[in-house]
């Protein structure tokens, strides 16, 4: 996905097939766990890929944090990375960009060796608040189809 996210791509990885998929805990506070939801914690390395639907041009803050090395894209640019193996709150490092109108990439690739695995990731202004009018949705979805959200939501 680093060269290109393809949603319909598979890869073979020990006898599996991986695919992307649709995830939602539905608490919209921006924590992704990927742990629950892959079902498989140890020694692994997992994506997850958003766009966002900016209606303007605006500066925003990509707050993320995860207790592992992890890698931040935005519009296909890697703009952050880490090498870590501490816990990590929420919102503890900030990367600001500039959204253009219309769709704007992200992806996300977060490795784990052991325990815990996940990440945060939120969208907000430089006081920390979410924003009424962008929207998120998986990359290549129309944003007429979007989730109107206030906050982060990763696909």
């Amino acid at each position: 996905p680093e060269n290109g996210i393809d949603l319909a791509a598979s890869v073979k990885s020990r006898g599996r097939n991986l695919t992307w998929q649709k995830v939602s805990d539905g608490a919209y506070d921006g924590y992704v766990d990927l742990r629950t939801i892959l079902k498989h914690s140890s020694w692994g390395v997992a994506y997850g890929a958003v766009s966002i639907h900016s209606p303007e041009k605006r500066k925003v803050q990509l707050r993320i944090a995860s207790d592992e090395a992890c890698k931040l894209w935005f519009n296909d640019e890697l703009v952050w990375q880490i090498y870590s193996t501490r816990e990590s709150p929420i919102d503890r490092y900030i990367v600001s960009v500039v959204l253009h109108p219309g769709d704007n990439k992200i992806l996300i690739k977060v490795t784990n060796s052991l325990q815990d695995w996940g990440f945060y990731f939120r969208v907000t202004d430089e006081n920390g608040d979410g924003f009424q009018d962008i929207e998120f949705h998986a990359p290549g979805e129309a944003s007429e189809f979007a989730s109107h959200l206030g906050d982060s939501k990763v696909d």
